[in-house]
Formats: structure tokens, sequence, C-alpha cells
């Protein structure tokens, strides 16, 4: 990088004064779409600064729309550098956003396989530690409701779930900006059931769905099986999936349902603002497109309160919202649930006829754990 030699702070707070300097060197050519730009590390020791003081500079360049994060490889330039908020229009030789067809190897599988492996630490996996979660406590209460409720826990509580467990997450649905009524939750098998359920009940095979880019690799998998289109949209792990482009690629391309993370992106752990989330169901709505919503992190907020989800701006019913306890209380009682929006008469009969329905022991243990 030529800009070298120690900054002295000044009144323009630190890692501005770097990302000025490494934005300048973009601006003039330096740095050209696709280059890679100097790590967080070396550039911390030719700048002489903090490594969190150059992270912060990169963060500034990244919300601006200079560079873009690639997992496990760095920082790079960005082939569009349109400035946010502004109207993406299409230049000759732009790179247009195009659908495509998912081809996912075997990588990704063998991965999953080594969850069980107590000698590997699974980091290729979104699992809480076992020592954090309140296992005897579960474990007492499932054992406890199987045996208060005999027959109801050897029986099919129905593709819906358990009045019990549907009425306890309807009273949670509160704290994250919504009102369910127990009659509008299809409890699951965990929150990729709860997707993979919007998914068919809102797509068709060949259709397009639009997703956030970098996307969690199992949605992949998913779309992959279901002979479905992808129409990658860059995110930010400041602010999530990019409207603008997402309007811009609506306008050019069919979509017929939309992807999201919205609270704690995995991987890139964003949270898509109030703003952003009230402008992103407006525009879908406005397109009568679906916008399927995985809030599976949202309730790992350490602060007083969780972010509300996409769905409390939905007035249209287009949002179904996905979610499920594996982050919070027991990964393999695999409970979810999904809250479909207009889509509820498909997505009770897809439950019923994949799956008929989830495991009635967890359910009852969950229930009791959220009443108590």
């Amino acid at each position: 990088m030529e800009t070298t030699g120690r900054i002295e702070a000044g009144k323009q707070p630190l890692y501005e004064e770097i990302a000025a300097r490494v934005g300048g060197l973009i601006d003039q050519g330096t740095y050209r779409p696709g280059d890679r730009i100097p790590s967080i590390r070396a550039l911390s020791r030719q700048m002489q600064v903090s490594v969190n003081t150059v992270m912060e500079a990169y963060a500034r360049l990244e919300n601006i729309g200079k560079v873009e994060a690639r997992p496990q490889s760095g920082y790079y330039v960005r082939s569009r550098l349109a400035e946010p908020g502004a109207k993406l229009a299409k230049e000759e030789g732009d790179e247009e956003p195009v659908a495509c067809c998912v081809s996912i190897e075997e990588g990704p599988m063998r991965i999953m396989r080594t969850l069980s492996d107590p000698s590997v630490v699974p980091l290729g996996g979104g699992i809480p530690n076992s020592d954090l979660l309140p296992v005897e406590r579960l474990n007492r209460m499932l054992a406890t409701e199987s045996r208060r409720f005999p027959i109801q826990s050897v029986s099919y509580t129905g593709p819906r779930g358990t009045q019990r467990l549907r009425t306890q997450i309807s009273k949670r649905s509160l704290t994250y900006g919504c009102a369910f009524s127990p009659e509008e939750i299809v409890v699951t098998s965990g929150c990729v059931e709860a997707v993979t359920l919007a998914l068919q009940a809102t797509c068709r095979p060949g259709d397009t769905v639009a997703i956030a880019s970098p996307v969690y690799y199992t949605f992949l998998h998913a779309i992959q099986w279901m002979g479905l289109k992808v129409l990658e949209i860059p995110s930010t792990p400041r602010e999530g999936m990019s409207i603008d482009v997402l309007g811009y690629a609506i306008r050019n391309n069919p979509v017929h349902a939309c992807l999201v993370i919205s609270n704690f992106n995995n991987p890139l752990g964003s949270v898509m603002p109030d703003d952003r989330k009230r402008e992103l169901v407006e525009l879908l709505a406005r397109h009568d497109i679906p916008l399927i919503e995985d809030d599976v992190y949202g309730d790992l907020a350490f602060g007083p309160s969780r972010p509300v989800a996409v769905k409390a701006y939905d007035e249209q019913g287009i949002v179904l919202y996905c979610s499920s306890f594996s982050k919070t209380l027991a990964p393999g009682y695999r409970v979810g649930w999904i809250a479909p929006g207009r889509y509820q008469r498909k997505v009770q009969q897809l439950k019923s006829l994949f799956n008929i329905a989830t495991a009635t022991p967890p359910q009852l243990a969950i229930a009791e754990f959220l009443a108590n």
C-alpha cells in the first residue's frame, strides 16, 4: 500500500482517517474492483495502529459499499461502488444480478457428519454449548410430562403441534413485535424444516429465490434439492441485505420469494436496522413477493430486549416467520415453528404430507419449561 507511516490522532476519528486513505486509493484506481486490499493485521502493522481500529475502518468502507469481506479470504474492492441509497443503474460492462442454479458438493455434508463427533470442535454449525443449557431441568420435565400425559405423549399431535406449546409461543411473540394467535402457528421439526416448508409453499421447480449473500449453506442445499434458482443479493455485517440492490434485481428479474436471516445473520452476524426491515417488507409487498424470515438467532441478543422481527412490519401476510428452540434450549429436541401468514393452509398441508407431526414429548417438555 502506498500510504505508509504512522497516523497521528487528530480531530477526525482514527478509523475514519484510515478509511479515507484506503478509500482514496480505491477512488484513484490504485485498487481496482476485485483487488484484495491489505489484511487487517498487515495494515495494522503498516499504519502502527490497533487491529480494532483497522477493523472499524474496513467496516466503514464496507458500509459505504467500497469493499466487501469474503470469508477466510480477506477484504476486496467491490465490483459495484454505488453509494448507499443511490439508485442502482446499469452501466455498460456492469454485471447484472442473474439467477442461477445451485450446485453444492459433498463438503458441507462432511461438516454436518462431524457434528456428532465429540473429538471435533463444531465450528461448522451454530450449536450452543451444552454446559450453558438447562439440560437437567429439561430432561426432568420431559419425563414428568410424559407421565402426566401418557396417551398424548405417544400420539400424533396433528400437523399444527400441541395447543399448549403454540400458546406459549404465541405469548412470546410479543417480545419480537408480533402478536400471533396459537392458530397461526405450525410446530416443526426444527427451523430448517420450517424454512423448507416455506420454500415449498411459495415456489415451484425453476422459480427464483432472492437470498442475502453470503448465506447459510443448508439453505442452498434445500434450494438445490427443490430445483430452484438463487439470485444473490450482497449483504454487509452492519445492515444485512442491500434493499437497493434487491429492488433493482426485482425490477430486472422474476423473483418468486425472498429468504433472509434478519437478526444475527449466519454467517455475517448482522442485525438489519428497523427502518431497513420496514423497507424490505414494503418493497416485497408492492411486488407481492413472499418473504421467508429465519429468526432462529433473535433470542440471543445481549441487550435488555431482543431485536424485532421483520414480521412485525407485515400487514399483508406475506412474511413466513420461522424460528426454533435449537439455539436457546435444546438442539436435539428439534422443535421449531412457523407463522406462515397467508400461506397457513398450504404449509399445514405440506407438513401433514411429509412429516405428519413433530414428536410430541419434546413439545410437552418445552411448553412446560416456557410456562414455568
